[in-house]
């Protein structure tokens, strides 16, 4: 009787006082267990229970908001493809602790630490099976790096913004999705609907909405464009201040860069500075040469090659070829208007050319003229006729 008095008595202190120990007699806490460290012969620890990862997945339904904090010891743990909503992070071997809705592991040492690591060479952060590399920021991935290459031969995919690196950006958001290659700072900045542009440099295309086809290489390349399509800009502030015209090629430092020169198309222009007199609406115009330009600026259709070969009204096409050529002539007055002397070779033939001869018969036919033996032979077609006395 004496005995379950004293048990009773006990318990009763147990519960009044709400505290428990082991192997101690002044417990500090709800459960307080304290080792025997200078005991060699005994085993201190707490052993949660231990379960498999299929086991502790088969009670999913047992776990709720009531069991947060339980605590187990996963000894296998499950495949990816097998995990629960609850389980999800159960795979691997070690404790886990239910937070109300998920078993989160519990930290070891080789996690890595917000506030940096000493790696070994060993030490990677990744995945070991088949699955993607996922970076995320507020919840929302960022970067994904495939486990294999995609259909599009990529492994590295960068959504929602741009890579900048260096300041230098690559890829300009939705725009780099509708194959527009971009690399630079402030390129293809203000894109919506553009598409197969190429910028390189910075600002390029800065102003772009919706041109398209378009390259622009160099810094402040075609940086007015709007809607331009098909233009070619390489150069720094080549094409500078286009905004609509198309189908232009400007290739040196600011070519075809007049302020009023907007809208102009199919117009070609190589070398430093060239082209810039023309102005808007003007169309067909070719100028080769540093520093070189047309003769009128509101004009269409005019050559500058070198300020030596110039050319107007040049409207015709390989089939139905028009135009006026000048060599040191800025306004030719027929098909070829030559400002100075002209000299023809005394090379034509090994044969010596008679008034009158039948052979040998010119390549160029009907017209050809040729000097031989301090004369002008012109052949008519049929015989060479000599032209002078």
């Amino acid at each position: 009787m004496k005995k379950i008095i004293l048990i009773i008595s006990m318990l009763g202190s147990i519960i009044s006082i709400a505290q428990v120990g082991i192997n101690t007699e002044s417990p500090k806490a709800t459960l307080d267990i304290m080792a025997t460290p200078s005991d060699f012969s005994k085993i201190d620890g707490v052993i949660v229970p231990r379960l498999t990862g299929t086991e502790l997945k088969a009670k999913d339904s047992l776990y709720n908001v009531d069991q947060k904090s339980a605590i187990v010891y996963v000894t296998s743990p499950l495949n990816i493809a097998d995990v629960s909503l609850k389980t999800k992070n159960v795979t691997s071997i070690g404790i886990f602790y239910f937070d109300g809705d998920v078993w989160q592991k519990v930290n070891t040492g080789n996690n890595w630490s917000i506030s940096g690591n000493t790696a070994s060479a060993d030490n990677f952060i990744g995945t070991t099976n088949s699955s993607d590399f996922v970076m995320k920021t507020n919840n929302t991935e960022k970067v994904r790096i495939y486990h294999t290459k995609n259909s599009k031969n990529e492994i590295k995919a960068i959504t929602g913004g741009d890579l900048i690196v260096n300041d230098i950006t690559v890829g300009r958001g939705t725009g780099n999705k509708s194959s527009n290659t971009v690399l630079g700072n402030q390129v293809l900045t203000k894109n919506t609907t553009g598409t197969h542009n190429v910028a390189v440099g910075s600002y390029n295309l800065y102003n772009s909405t919706s041109g398209a086809l378009n390259v622009a290489i160099g810094n402040n390349a075609m940086v007015a464009n709007t809607t331009g399509n098909g233009n070619i800009a390489v150069g720094q502030s080549s094409l500078l201040f286009n905004t609509t015209g198309y189908e232009n090629i400007a290739i040196g430092h600011s070519t075809l860069s007049n302020i009023n020169n907007k809208t102009g198309s199919h117009n070609i222009a190589i070398g430093f500075t060239a082209g810039n007199k023309i102005a808007d609406g003007t169309t067909n115009n070719i100028i080769i040469g540093a520093k070189q330009d047309v003769t009128s600026s509101s004009g269409s259709n005019q050559l500058n090659i070198g300020g030596a070969i110039f050319g107007t009204e040049l409207t015709g096409t390989e089939a139905a070829p028009s135009g006026k050529i000048g060599i040191n002539n800025i306004d030719p007055a027929e098909t070829l208007d030559i400002d100075g002397a002209l000299k023809i070779s005394t090379d034509y033939s090994d044969n010596a050319l008679t008034d009158g001869a039948v052979t040998p018969i010119p390549n160029g036919g009907e017209g050809t003229i040729v000097f031989q033996d301090q004369h002008f032979f012109g052949w008519t077609g049929s015989a060479w006729k000599q032209l002078d006395n």
